[in-house]
């Protein structure tokens, strides 16, 4: 009985000893930090929100077509020397015996919320993009966007066959 009592007392003894050193175990911790960077660049981006902008004549006859094509636009510029645009290109003419991208029928002006400043009257073409907006050094848009758009006049020429003509525009925004 003796050797039995012995045992169980140094049984008892080791798990006491093992139960002091569980909380110094449990308590080893470590921590290590890192430093989170990013460098942000100037950014923009473009949506043509009027998929197919339909140029209509009111009034007295031959009176010129217009129409709207509205855009939202997000843009950010790099502070000191950034720049951005918003430029308009026609891909190709009308249809022969239609209207004249190339002889100059097919005009536009511009609108532009801050922070863009809108072009002036500018003249369609099919071999250079023209401005729509332009946008200085730190330009920052609302993070929905800002809006712009262009109004079309075609020139409604009486020598002009009926039908039905279209032209794409294709829109692009840069930023520097």
């Amino acid at each position: 009985m003796e050797v039995f009592k012995m045992k169980k007392y140094f049984w008892v003894g080791i798990c006491g000893i093992l139960a002091a050193f569980a909380p110094l175990a449990s308590a080893d911790s470590a921590s290590g930090t890192t430093t989170v960077s990013v460098t942000v660049g100037p950014e923009a981006s473009l949506t043509v929100d009027t998929a197919t902008t339909s140029l209509t004549t009111t009034g007295t006859v031959f009176n010129d077509y217009t129409g709207t094509t509205n855009l939202t636009y997000k843009i950010r510029t790099s502070t000191g020397s950034g720049t951005g645009s918003i430029t308009a290109q026609v891909q190709a003419d009308f249809a022969a015996n239609g209207p004249s991208v190339a002889s100059g029928d097919l005009t536009y002006t511009c609108t532009v919320s801050s922070p863009g400043s809108a072009c002036s009257q500018q003249t369609a073409s099919t071999s250079a993009a023209t401005p729509v907006a332009t946008f200085g050094a730190d330009a920052h848009s609302a993070d929905t966007g800002n809006s712009a758009s262009t109004t079309w006049t075609l020139k409604n020429r009486p020598q002009i066959k009926t039908g039905t003509y279209s032209v794409t525009v294709t829109y692009t925004i840069s930023a520097t």
